[in-house]
C-alpha cells in the first residue's frame, strides 16, 4: 500500500489517507513504544462509551515506521465551523459543553488514572526543579478524586461533525479521574493555545476577539449541565498547567510557568 494525501501533522505523528474509509497515523521515531501502546489501549477501551469516535483498526509497520490504522471520519471540526460562521460562536461553545459532559458520563476500563498520569507528565518537565515537582505532586495528591472518563485534550479542533453526528478524536491522553480537572484543562487550552497555521489571518483576529466569550459560555453551559461550581473547576488550574508544561509550545510556557510559580510562591509564604 502507498499512503495517500497528508491529512494532519502533529508533534508525535503524521496522518495520511489510507484505504477507503481509513487513515494511517505514522509515528515519529522518537515516540516511545509504550505511548503508542497506550493510545491503542485507550481507543479500544472506548468501545462501550456513549459518544462517537474513530475506531481502531490495526497496528502495523509502514516503511520501517510504527503506525496505526483508524476509521476515517470525514467531517468539519468545530474550529472550522466557527471559522466559516464566527457569529454563531455561542452555539458552538454550548455544543462543546454538551459533548464534554457526555464524555464525563462514561468510565473506561484500562486507561490511566488521572492523578498518577498528571504526576508522570510533570516528572518530564525540564522547566521545573525537583523541589517544585515534589510540591506539585503533593498538590495533586490532595485534589478531589474522581472516576469518570476524561479526554485530557478536549477542544474545538478535536471534534469532527458530519451528517451522522459529532465525533470526538485524539484519545491518546485520556484517563479516568475528576471531570473538573478535564474542564480546567479545556479552559487552559482555550486561553493559551495557538491557532493552527492553516487558519486565515482574519479568522485568527475574530477568534482571538471572541476567545474569552466562548470560554465563558462553554463554562456556564457545562456548570448548568453538571451541577459543578466554578470554584471546583478553578482549584485544578495549577495542576492542569503543570500537566500541560512538558508538551507546551514555547509561546505557551511563559503563561503556564507564571501560573505555577505564583501558586508555589503563595504556598511558601
Amino acid at each position: 500500500m502507498i499512503k495517500g494525501e497528508l491529512i494532519g501533522s502533529g508533534a508525535t505523528a503524521d496522518v495520511f489517507d489510507w484505504t477507503e474509509g481509513t487513515i494511517i497515523k505514522i509515528f515519529n521515531d522518537y515516540e516511545p513504544d509504550i505511548a503508542i501502546e497506550q493510545e491503542i489501549n485507550n481507543t479500544k477501551a472506548l468501545q462501550n462509551c456513549s459518544f462517537k469516535y474513530p475506531k481502531f483498526i490495526q497496528r502495523l509497520e509502514y516503511e520501517g515506521k510504527r503506525a496505526i490504522i483508524y476509521e476515517k471520519i470525514v467531517g468539519t471540526s468545530i474550529l472550522k465551523q466557527m471559522e466559516a460562521n464566527p457569529i454563531s460562536y455561542k452555539k458552538y461553545a454550548e455544543k462543546l459543553a454538551h459533548l464534554h459532559f457526555e464524555i464525563h458520563k462514561n468510565h473506561a476500563n484500562g486507561v490511566k488514572e488521572q492523578k498518577r498520569y498528571f504526576k508522570e507528565r510533570i516528572s518530564y518537565a525540564d522547566d521545573l526543579t525537583d523541589d517544585k515537582k515534589e510540591r506539585l505532586y503533593k498538590l495533586i495528591d490532595n485534589m478531589p478524586d474522581g472516576d469518570c472518563l476524561c479526554h485530557s485534550d478536549f477542544h474545538p479542533d478535536n471534534i469532527l461533525s458530519n451528517e451522522n453526528g459529532d465525533y470526538i478524536i485524539d484519545w491518546a491522553d485520556c484517563c479516568n479521574g475528576n471531570a473538573c480537572a478535564d474542564v480546567a484543562r479545556t479552559l487552559l487550552t482555550l486561553k493559551i493555545a495557538e491557532l493552527p497555521e492553516n487558519v486565515s489571518f482574519i479568522t485568527k483576529i475574530i477568534i482571538t476577539f471572541i476567545r474569552n466569550r466562548f470560554s465563558n459560555i462553554y463554562t456556564k453551559e457545562y456548570l448548568k449541565l453538571s451541577g459543578k461550581t466554578i470554584k471546583q473547576i478553578a482549584e485544578w488550574e495549577v495542576a492542569v498547567a503543570a500537566y500541560r508544561l512538558c508538551a507546551a509550545k514555547k509561546t505557551e510556557k511563559s503563561t503556564i510557568l507564571k501560573t505555577i510559580n505564583r501558586y508555589l510562591e503563595e504556598v511558601r509564604t
